[in-house]
């Protein structure tokens, strides 16, 4: 079975070096010292897991994490000397999976990041049909990304979210309540020139070319359906 692959994260000049010494028996790590060399590698080589080393207070290297979010579920996990508990929080609410102490102990270091790459292999068995065909459009549940005949959409987080849960229930209609819920929260329900916005900008991406119908179809006071159109 092949080594898990780790894109380790570090700002540092000089790389923690018992912690690069010990992980190296384990996993095949591939190394970033700044946010932009991270997901450039993240992008051309998805990683099994990735793990943020954070060295300062001031260290601002958390911040890229909603970048991996907005196309990856990869299990992100902080490494960190901090314990304050407010930094814990904001790491979790950035997308984080796991924060751990660099005062724990080696092994524990080792069997969370084992832990959290067993989570994420049953979640992908478990999603191996995880990419849906409408027509020509795919919609990889898994790895977020989507095509429209072959040739891969820029989309953002929401526009993508939107398109995940038209996806999921294509052929059917989906409310306006529903789809407001789902990808902005129940509290934005009503706020329906949000969900128009959001259509209208879907709209033109999925449009193959000028005068290709469209494949969100609106049910005039009811909510939207996602349908290729008719052979």
């Amino acid at each position: 079975m092949a080594e898990p692959t780790l894109l380790y994260i570090n700002q540092a000049t000089a790389l923690h070096s018992n912690t690069i010494t010990h992980l190296q028996q384990h996993f095949k790590i591939t190394h970033a010292d700044d946010c932009q060399h991270a997901l450039h590698l993240a992008a051309k080589t998805p990683p099994d897991l990735i793990l943020i080393e954070i060295n300062l207070a001031e260290d601002s290297t958390i911040n890229i994490i909603p970048s991996f979010r907005e196309w990856t579920q990869t299990p992100i996990l902080v490494y960190s000397d901090n314990d304050n508990i407010n930094d814990k929080l904001h790491a979790f609410s950035l997308g984080a999976n796991d924060y751990i102490l660099k005062s724990c102990h080696p092994q524990e270091l080792l069997a969370r990041l084992h832990a959290a790459f067993r989570i994420s292999k049953k979640l992908q068995k478990s999603l191996s049909t995880s990419t849906l065909k409408i027509g020509h459009l795919e919609v990889d549940l898994l790895q977020r990304k989507v095509a429209l005949k072959g040739t891969p959409l820029s989309l953002s987080q929401k526009e993508y979210n939107l398109l995940k849960v038209l996806s999921i229930h294509h052929g059917k209609v989906v409310t306006q309540s529903q789809l407001l819920k789902e990808v902005w929260g129940k509290e934005y329900q009503s706020k329906l020139q949000y969900l128009r916005v959001y259509i209208g900008q879907l709209r033109k991406k999925l449009k193959s070319r000028k005068n290709s119908p469209h494949l969100i179809h609106t049910i005039s006071g009811v909510g939207y359906r996602l349908e290729p159109p008719q052979a």
